[in-house]
């Protein structure tokens, strides 16, 4: 009986707390009626603890002002998570059409570069045909000079037709699939190096390739590109006072095989760390 009369007005205001908290505005005040009802019936027995004889009308005061206090801070509580869910699903709303939008306009975009590729690349396709033709009906008949000229011109060819499919596959870069194949990473280097073979020539570039492991399984259209732009950044920020030594090789690294494209340029400032790779940035 001492540890219930203790006691009591923790349970009041537990009583208040759960009823109102859980059931809001209805549950609350029943849960005062109750209480209420049950103080004055059990008014005339003071030996239990929850009796106002035994503990005064000031305890049941405490309860009723409690709960309302608690039933308020509750509606107040359920009202602003309804708002809330109601912001909620009306920006849910407007990320849905602005996302159908935004999917709309890259369709329109990728038709678009689609197009433009398929046009641009038509003449170059003519352009390497031709000289190709040159150099086997008349390569006899043509002197260095003019060979070496057609040979440019077939290697700058070639060169805008790359350009123009890595705009394509920048266009649909995130729907691309990882085509694992077996290829050659010196043969796939040596291909990616003729297109440069001019730049090479004029600069006087020293050019090594060590590929301690060859034969690899991976995507040859992405290696090229990737050994594309990591070469014609060597080659075009190679540094003026100093013969441009490019190194390309393969390490083993568990269970992939890591190739670095290692050159004496002129390097990245460190102020433009964090931005030098980002798209249409020098």
């Amino acid at each position: 009986e001492e540890l219930l009369s203790e006691s009591s007005v923790g349970l009041y205001i537990c009583a208040a707390l759960a009823s109102t908290w859980i059931g809001g505005w209805g549950p609350g005040w029943r849960a005062i009626g109750l209480t209420v009802g049950l103080n004055l019936a059990f008014f005339d027995h003071p030996y239990l603890s929850l009796a106002v004889g035994t503990h005064g009308v000031e305890r049941l005061l405490l309860f009723t002002g409690v709960a309302i206090v608690v039933t308020g801070l509750a509606a107040r509580v359920r009202k602003n998570q309804r708002q809330l869910r109601d912001l909620n699903a009306q920006l849910e709303e407007k990320v849905k059409m602005r996302t159908a939008a935004l999917n709309q306009s890259n369709h329109e975009l990728e038709a678009f570069c689609y197009t433009l590729a398929h046009d641009l690349r038509a003449p170059l396709r003519a352009i390497e045909g031709f000289a190709d033709l040159v150099m086997l009906d008349h390569g006899a008949e043509i002197n260095a000079g003019t060979a070496q000229g057609i040979r440019r011109i077939r290697n700058s060819a070639e060169r805008m037709g790359r350009l123009i499919l890595d705009l394509l596959a920048y266009t649909d870069l995130s729907r691309e699939n990882f085509q694992n194949k077996s290829l050659d990473l010196e043969a796939t280097t040596l291909r990616v190096l003729r297109i440069f073979t001019d730049e090479i020539d004029r600069i006087g570039a020293q050019v090594s390739l060590d590929f301690p492991a060859k034969n690899v399984l991976g995507d040859r259209a992405a290696l090229e590109r990737v050994l594309v732009n990591l070469i014609a950044n060597a080659i075009k920020f190679s540094s003026p006072d100093r013969t441009l030594r490019l190194r390309i090789f393969s390490e083993n690294a568990p269970p992939n095989v890591r190739i670095s494209v290692l050159d004496n340029g002129i390097g990245i400032d460190p102020r433009f760390c964090e931005r030098i790779f980002g798209v249409f940035e020098r």
